[in-house]
C-alpha cells in the first residue's frame, strides 16, 4: 500500500546511499502541518505497515493527529533501535537475564530471548571525579570507577556477549545525550 514512499538516496556520481520512506511521498497537505516528533511516529508507521499490526488506520490516525488524539487512538509505534543509558538498560538487561532465568527452568533455550531490535547501551555518566589537574586523571578516574564497581561493569560485560542485537559502550567510549 505504501510501496510508492520507498524513495532511493542517489550518491552523487551513480549508486545508492539507501533507501527511505518518504511521508511526503503520500501526497497529503495534513503532514506538512505536523509536529515533527508525529511525523517521526507516521514515518515509522508507514515503514513498518503490514495491515497487521500497522494497518492504514494507523497510519491516517496518524497524519490526523490533530483529530485523532483528543480521543486518545491508540498508535502503533515500532522503533527501529533503542539507544539506553546504563541507568535504564541496566534493569532492562536485567529482566531479560531473569526471563532467561525462566526460560531455562521451563527446560527451553534461554538463547532465544534477546533484543528484537538492536539496543545500544552506553554507560556515559558513572566516572566520577576524584583525580584531577593532572595528566593521567580520567585514567586514574576510569580505574577508580571499575574498581568501585567491578560486579556492575562484568554485568553489563556479560551481557553484551550473552545478548544478540545488544551493544554495551563502557565507560570512556563517549558521552549520550537524549532528547
Amino acid at each position: 500500500r505504501f510501496a510508492k514512499t520507498l524513495t532511493i538516496l542517489p550518491k552523487p556520481g551513480g549508486g545508492e546511499y539507501g533507501k527511505f520512506y518518504s511521508i511526503p511521498a503520500l501526497n497529503d497537505p495534513k503532514i506538512d502541518k505536523l509536529p515533527y516528533c508525529i511525523r517521526i511516529l507516521l514515518e515509522s508507521a508507514v515503514r513498518n505497515y503490514d495491515n497487521f499490526q500497522v494497518t492504514e488506520s494507523d497510519v491516517q490516525n496518524i497524519i490526523d493527529w490533530e483529530k485523532t488524539s483528543p480521543k486518545l487512538a491508540e498508535i502503533p509505534f515500532k522503533p527501529a533501535r533503542l539507544v539506553l543509558m546504563d541507568n535504564t538498560g541496566g534493569p532492562a538487561v536485567v529482566d531479560l537475564a531473569a526471563i532467561r532465568d525462566v526460560i531455562a527452568e521451563l527446560e527451553s533455550d534461554p538463547k532465544k530471548i534477546n533484543p528484537l531490535v538492536p539496543v545500544d547501551v552506553v554507560i556515559d555518566h558513572s566516572v566520577r571525579v576524584d583525580v584531577a589537574k593532572c595528566a593521567d586523571a580520567l585514567k586514574q578516574n576510569m580505574d577508580l570507577e571499575f574498581s568501585r564497581n567491578k560486579e556492575r561493569f562484568s554485568f553489563f560485560k556479560w551481557a553484551s556477549s550473552a545478548f544478540n542485537n545488544m551493544l554495551v559502550l563502557p565507560p570512556g567510549s563517549g558521552i549520550l545525550h537524549q532528547v
